[in-house]
């Protein structure tokens, strides 16, 4: 008989190999350009001052964000990263006045993520340029960014997998819309409603399958379910095997619209229905 388990080994082994020397380690210095005393217009006959950063925004607290981004080779994947030879200077306090100190954070929070912008594969940095500490204010002048990329080339190596046998060939189905994310309830009305006797209904038998209201992904690449993923549920039943009327099922589930978050902007994607 063929040592299967060897020969899989030894291929995990080969690919494994090939990843780690396919890693790249860069760095970039990077050097903010700061206007402390900024005239902010934030309604129509209201402005505010602010110290601001170039390529920054502002969150709802007035906190500047700072993004950078540059070119990187195609079909690279972040490994890791790490933000380092920080330099800091002390933001005068008459231009912290508009600034609330407890919406400042006190250690660098930055993401690092690769996206595409026409035809070149880009590094987008956000990282806060304010900190609070010591109870000052240190706004960052300059700072290295050390990452590590690897080559994009899992997916060529994955297979896809698909269920032998759908959930839904079995049962008796009901269906139901939703058009919110969030916690909902189940109670005997309402499956009376939907045309679901409850006489002689067990709700230890009741399962809820959904994979959320939101568009497929247009990459086929994406990962998707191929069949339908079962709901997390809570039953209050008074344990006596029967669907009374004081008893309902609780289960969480995603809306139809969605926040899509990418390297560069965020979208907010609308499902209609």
């Amino acid at each position: 008989m063929i040592n299967l388990k060897k020969y899989i080994f030894v291929i995990l082994l080969f690919v494994n190999i090939t990843f780690l020397y396919s890693q790249i380690v860069e760095s970039k210095n990077i050097t903010l350009k700061w206007n402390d005393n900024t005239i902010i217009q934030i309604g129509k006959n209201q402005s505010v001052s602010l110290p601001l950063v170039e390529n920054n925004y502002f969150d709802q607290n007035n906190i500047p964000t700072y993004y950078t981004k540059f070119n990187v080779q195609k079909n690279v994947l972040v490994q890791g990263y790490q933000i380092k030879n920080v330099k800091f200077s002390i933001l005068n306090k008459q231009f912290i006045k508009n600034l609330k100190l407890k919406d400042i954070p006190t250690k660098i929070k930055s993401e690092f993520n690769i996206g595409k912008n026409n035809k070149n594969d880009l590094a987008v940095l956000a990282i806060s340029p304010l900190i609070y500490s010591d109870g000052q204010v240190k706004k960052i002048e300059s700072f290295t960014v050390e990452y590590t990329l690897t080559s994009n080339n899992l997916n060529k190596l994955s297979a896809a997998h698909f269920t032998d046998n759908s959930v839904l060939s079995s049962g008796t189905w009901f269906k139901f819309a939703i058009d919110t994310t969030g916690v909902f309830k189940i109670d005997k009305n309402l499956l009376q409603d939907i045309g679901i006797s409850t006489n002689g209904l067990n709700p230890a038998n009741i399962k809820i399958y959904g994979n959320g209201g939101e568009l497929l992904p247009q990459l086929n690449s994406d990962f998707r379910y191929d069949d339908l993923q079962e709901n997390a549920i809570y039953i209050e039943d008074g344990d006596d095997g029967s669907f009374d009327e004081n008893d309902f099922i609780l289960f969480y589930a995603k809306g139809p619209h969605s926040w899509k978050k990418n390297p560069l902007v965020f979208n907010l994607t609308k499902h209609q229905t």
